[in-house]
Parts: C-alpha cells; structure tokens; sequence
C-alpha cells in the first residue's frame, strides 16, 4: 500500500488526512475506521454504487448504519444533503463520529459538503469506486452542491481524514465510465506534466499500471492543490477543460441528455485547445496532438449534437465560478504541460469553435 500524505491544517488551511492507494481496501477499511476511535459511524452511498460493491466490502459496514441514495446529479441538492444530515440526527451523531462516502464523484461532493457543515465540521472519509473520483472528486478538498441547474454553485473546501483508492472497484464501471476516468488523468498532464502525458498515451493494461498512474494522477493533483488550496489562482488550471464541460453538462441535465462528466471535460478540453491556440500561443502541432488524443477515446457525442441549447449553454458559461466582471474567463495552454489561467474569451469565440467541432 502507497500513501500520499496531504498538507497538515497550517499548510493547507482546512484539515489534514491520507490518500492511500491499494489492491485491495476492505483489508484496511476496519483498519483506517478503528484508528479515528468514532463515536458513530456512517456510511453513505447510491443505490447502483451499493448493489454494485456490497459483496465486495463483505462484513466492513456490518456494524454502521447505511444511508443509500439514489444515483444521479439530483441527488447532488440540497434535498440530498437534507437526507444525510436527517440521518446523522437520528443516530444521534455528535462531533466525534465519521462519516464515509461510499460511491464517485457525486457522493464524494455531497457527503464531503455535507460533513463539513454539521456541527460545524466532522471527520470523513472517501472511498471513491469511479476512476475519476479517484483522481479528482475524492481528492482536494472541494465538495459542493448543483443548485437551480448549475454545476457545484454551493459548497465548502474541507480535506477528508483518508481518501481510499482501489482499483478492486474497476470490474463494476463500464468502459465510458473508465474512459471518463482517464479524461481527468490526461487533464493533469495536459495542465502541469508533460511526461505524465507523454505516458498516458493508451489506457493501461493491468492493476499495476493503473495503480502507478492513478498514484502520480493524484501526486500531480496535489502538487497544484498545496500551492493554492482556496482556487483563487494558480489551482484554476485544474479546471482546464470545465468552462465548456460545465456548461456542456447543465445543457445535458436540461435536455435529458445522458453525459458522464469525464465526457463533457473531453468536449470542453477539444473546444478550450482549440482556443488556446488562438488566445494563448499553443501551437499548432500541439494543438493537433492533443485533439488527436481526445478524439482516439472514440466519445459519442451525438446527443450533445442533436440536443444543443446555446441559450442554456450561455448562461451557464455566465455562471462558471472563474469568471469576474461579466467576463467569460477559461484556463488555456500556453504548451503541453503549462497552462495559464484567467484567459478571457468571447462568447462568440467559443459557440463558433463548439459548432465547428458538432459538424
């Protein structure tokens, strides 16, 4: 077992905790519950994540009660936070108890958003079962809530205590939920690694390797996450790809468009290169390597293409967290491997770049 140690409280600023990347999590999970000493313990999770991992975590949760909710973005509301905090009050749950999210990146924002704000702030644990909860929404201390049909407007920066990572999980994904994955893991090297990217050139074949490139997908991850915890500048180059994606994925929930949110990252990270190479320098070889590399992923977007409503589209751009002043503010690249943030665009820029790639 590899463990990646995350900043303490005076280096990061809102908690300290683990990420522990191993073959096989149910040997340790007694293990990493007993060493908190809780008073209660609760475990949250999503119908489909529950049917799909309960024979595997065996007797873990035997003695916790579980709280299953049900799968999808509505869930990730205020309602869902609702359930959670009703059933911490029906156990009685006081500041010493843990909570664990159990599930992607869904239950990792919500139950994360959730533990942070009762009692003003318990300990909890994530134990993401999708790989890009793995190498994104379980890690870096961001949870957060949708709210009136826009991605992640409320939420809190709160480490967790551990985060969990196996691939014992990946038998229960389908491949575009795997595909969605490797989107975030290409991202981290598009934005800070070119030799990361250099070898995320095919998905990996074997626990090892997904294990090697998951633990460096996190290190590179946390590396941007340390230098700014609070995304007020340099950690914005994470969100590479999710001015488009964003916005792409209320336009989905809008019009019943199923689109996994690795998916909506690819289509943001085709739109924003291509951007990029007009607002930021990126050459065009580059920016052909990249498209290149996206476009290999084979990623349907045809829904998207038959179901794109500019007008929700707009607004939501309007609503990305980066923008100030009314502006419409991306993350782009300068060069495989070094992104800049605070890029301003054109809305026009974008919708005739977005139809360019729909044709």
């Amino acid at each position: 077992m590899r463990k990646i140690y995350v900043p303490t409280v005076s280096e990061y600023g809102s908690g300290a905790g683990e990420v522990w990347v191993c073959a096989d999590p149910v040997q340790v999970i007694k293990e990493a519950v007993e060493q908190f000493s809780a008073s209660q313990v609760l475990v949250v999770t999503e119908e489909t994540v529950w049917e799909a991992v309960r024979s595997k975590v065996g007797d873990s949760f035997q003695n916790y009660p579980v709280l299953i909710l049900k799968p999808g973005e509505e869930t990730k509301s205020v309602e869902g936070l609702t359930k959670i905090w009703a059933k911490l009050t029906e156990i009685q749950a006081d500041r010493s108890c843990l909570l664990i999210n159990l599930g992607g990146g869904i239950i990792s924002d919500l139950g994360g958003f959730a533990a942070s704000c009762w009692k003003r702030g318990i300990r909890y644990f994530n134990i993401p079962t999708t790989l890009l909860a793995q190498v994104d929404a379980s890690v870096g201390g961001k949870t957060g809530i949708n709210f009136s049909g826009f991605k992640n407007q409320i939420g809190t920066f709160s480490v967790p205590s551990l985060v969990l990572i196996s691939t014992l999980w990946f038998d229960t994904l389908g491949q575009r939920q795997i595909t969605s994955g490797y989107v975030e893991m290409l991202k981290h090297g598009l934005v800070n690694d070119l030799g990361f990217w250099n070898i995320c050139v095919k998905l990996p074949e074997s626990s090892e390797e997904w294990e090697d490139r998951i633990y460096r997908s996190i290190q590179i991850k946390l590396h941007i996450v340390k230098q700014d915890p609070y995304d007020q500048h340099f950690r914005q180059v994470l969100n590479f790809g999710h001015t488009v994606g964003h916005a792409l994925e209320s336009v989905a929930f809008h019009e019943g468009v199923e689109i996994f949110h690795g998916e909506a990252v690819a289509f943001g990270i085709l739109i924003e290169t291509m951007l990029s190479e007009t607002y930021c320098g990126l050459n065009k070889s580059e920016k052909e390597e990249i498209l290149n590399r996206i476009y290999s992923l084979k990623i349907d977007f045809q829904g998207i293409k038959e179901k794109f409503n500019e007008t929700v589209f707009i607004k939501s751009l309007f609503q990305d967290k980066k923008n100030s002043h009314n502006q419409i503010t991306m993350t782009g690249l300068s060069k495989i491997g070094f992104a800049k943030t605070g890029v301003v665009v054109q809305v026009g820029d974008v919708l005739k770049t977005i139809y360019q790639v729909l044709d």
